[in-house]
């Protein structure tokens, strides 16, 4: 009877149900700000998806790294990220990075970091040397770190 009454209260609007929201974590990059990040990403990295040399799929790894760091870019732009002094750019440590496409694309949107990995990846040598230099082979313990 409960969830008879709850799928009511659902499919109806949610009229009449106990939920309230009670963070905003997802609220920390507005939408349309987020959307056209990844637009404009997208619309520059999209190609790798056609040259993609590791046996992972190209779709999945080209377009989920791609929303990453496009959230990270419009999240790194709002007011309350922005470094004092002036700089625009983030540092980051992409740790197990893996084929480095993260590393890449935020290295390409002026962002300083490096990307970790316990092995490299055909890829890595595809990517312009900016982006190269930051993908580090490395095996991090968090023993000794």
């Amino acid at each position: 009877a409960k969830v008879d009454k709850w799928g009511r209260c659902v499919s109806s609007g949610g009229a009449g149900t106990a939920y309230l929201k009670r963070v905003a974590h997802d609220n920390l990059v507005p939408q349309a700000e987020f959307r056209e990040s990844y637009r404009q990403l997208k619309a520059a990295h999209k190609h790798w998806a056609d040259h993609w040399p590791e046996r992972t799929d190209p779709q999945k790894y080209v377009f989920e790294e791609t929303g990453i760091a496009a959230y990270l870019a419009a999240l790194w732009r709002q007011p309350r990220f922005m470094p004092t002094g002036g700089a625009r750019s983030m540092t980051f440590v992409d740790m197990g990075c893996g084929n480095g496409f993260l590393t890449h694309l935020l290295t390409e949107e002026g962002h300083d970091g490096i990307g970790l990995d316990k092995f490299s990846r055909k890829i890595w040598g595809l990517y312009p040397p900016e982006t190269t230099r930051r993908l580090l082979v490395q095996d991090v313990n968090p023993e000794t770190c």
